[in-house]
């Protein structure tokens, strides 16, 4: 059985012979109009007015002569006793106007054969049918409604749009930008949004957001990692709901890994990092990895004693995870591991993490003393350390080659200090623990959209100097 939409109309398909007709869709010129014109009220809200649902329909009593094609609905219980089936103002055959006398011909006094008559048909000319005035009357009664409810539609659009934080506020702010994302510049904020969208995102939580824009959506994340702001407090930004922050901050988390990890992070080879060998690695020009490790606390595990001991790090002092990173000679970083409990040594994560698998015969690495890995390096590999501290002093040669590898691996540490700069890893939060090593991979990915590390190599990128 269908039932008429309109307020206060009792029609149905069972109890009146009438046709049903569809609204028109949200997009049509004349939907607004339609909703205005029933008058439902929305039962949460009596304030405001029922939208229909796809399975509504409107009985053809409320339109002119029972078509639809005839225009809008009109015809209500509120306006009954009124006559509606007058031509639209639009279609009405207009008079002509009667030409302006000229001034000699005003000036002059009519002879009128029949003065009489020509008083009536000035009289009959200037009379108004009062029921078409009534039609046109309520005609745009509802054009009024309907122009003010798109008025109030487009006044909270841009409210919203005035009061949230968007892409299109800070995108000609570079020093704003590199604050919120760490990017230098919009236009590498651009090349990783489309990037990133090349392919239909699917969201973690199963629904999708469509209140932000995509480029919002990776604002949002860029300023989560850079600055570790909470969702409470990135939702009041955005003006969105702190599910919403969740929602889009976990999709585009896995997006940026998928992307800037999983297909660009790569140990470059040999000839290619020959190819921008800065000059402090002039004597290692072989050298195809700078390794090093780093920690991040981390809270404790205070509902697993076990957990709890395997990440507290005696170095440290505290609970931590722990991470291995290789930085190629020119300074940008090409090998990331998994998070390790801050208990696990640098040999053991070296051999668990899977960075020799990708080394050959020829190849250099350069590595701190504490990396006592000799053992487990490929066939063909060497390893360079600094010299350890034999006799109580070293020698002059000793002491030469200390500085030459300090030099070269001071890179591998500035390369660190920037992934340190991502707030989101100054300390990770117990229900953050299952995105850590997810997060560290993609700040560490982050830091090679950034200028250059060394500025002896910069003049082969776009954007120039070093930004340390």
């Amino acid at each position: 059985m269908v039932n008429c939409f309109a307020a206060g109309c009792q029609h149905t398909s069972e109890s009146h012979p009438c046709s049903y007709f569809r609204f028109p869709k949200e997009t049509h010129a004349d939907y607004k109009t339609w909703v205005s014109m029933c008058r439902r009220a929305d039962p949460k809200d009596p304030n405001k007015v029922l939208n229909p649902s796809p399975s509504s329909r409107l009985c053809s009593c409320h339109f002119r002569k029972g078509l639809k094609s005839n225009g809008p609905p009109s015809i209500f219980e509120r306006n009954a006793n009124k006559v509606m089936n007058h031509p639209s103002p639009e279609k009405r055959k207009r008079r002509k106007s009667l030409p302006t006398p000229r001034k000699e011909e005003a000036a002059l006094p009519h002879q009128d054969e029949n003065p009489g008559a020509s008083s009536a048909a000035m009289a009959r000319s200037d009379a108004v049918d009062p029921k078409q005035l009534q039609f046109e009357n309520v005609m745009m009664s509802a054009e009024v409604m309907n122009l003010r409810s798109q008025i109030d539609e487009l006044t909270k659009q841009l409210q919203y749009t005035s009061m949230r934080l968007s892409y299109s506020h800070v995108k000609s702010s570079e020093k704003l930008l590199c604050h919120y994302t760490g990017l230098p510049a919009s236009s590498h904020f651009d090349a990783l949004h489309r990037l990133c969208t090349r392919f239909e995102i699917s969201y973690i939580k199963g629904w999708n957001v469509t209140c932000l824009t995509t480029e919002d959506q990776l604002l949002l994340t860029l300023m989560k990692l850079r600055l570790n702001l909470s969702f409470i407090d990135l939702g009041d930004r955005f003006n969105v709901s702190e599910p919403t922050v969740a929602n889009v901050f976990h999709t585009w988390l896995y997006v940026l890994n998928e992307i800037l990890v999983l297909d660009f992070m790569t140990i470059p080879s040999l000839k290619k990092n020959q190819a921008c060998l800065p000059g402090c690695f002039a004597e290692f020009s072989n050298c195809r990895i700078i390794l090093d490790c780093t920690e991040f606390q981390v809270a404790n595990a205070r509902d697993n004693m076990n957990t709890q001991k395997q990440t507290y790090s005696n170095y440290k002092s505290r609970n931590t995870f722990k991470a291995l990173v290789g930085v190629a000679p020119n300074g940008v970083i090409t090998f990331v591991s998994d998070l390790y409990p801050g208990s696990k040594s640098d040999k053991e994560i070296v051999a668990d993490s899977g960075v020799l698998k990708e080394l050959h015969a020829g190849d250099l690495v350069l590595a701190d003393k504490g990396f006592l890995i000799q053992d487990l390096m490929p066939q063909g590999v060497s390893l360079n350390l600094p010299p350890f501290l034999t006799n109580g002093v070293f020698t002059k040669q000793e002491s030469v080659f200390t500085i030459k590898i300090a030099r070269a691996r001071i890179h591998v540490e500035r390369a660190i200090g920037r992934i340190k700069r991502y707030a989101v890893l100054d300390f990770i939060p117990s229900h953050m623990r299952c995105y850590a090593s997810m997060m560290f991979k993609v700040c560490a990915a982050l830091v090679n959209l950034q200028n250059p590390l060394i500025s002896e190599v910069s003049g082969q990128y776009e954007g120039g100097e070093d930004a340390n």
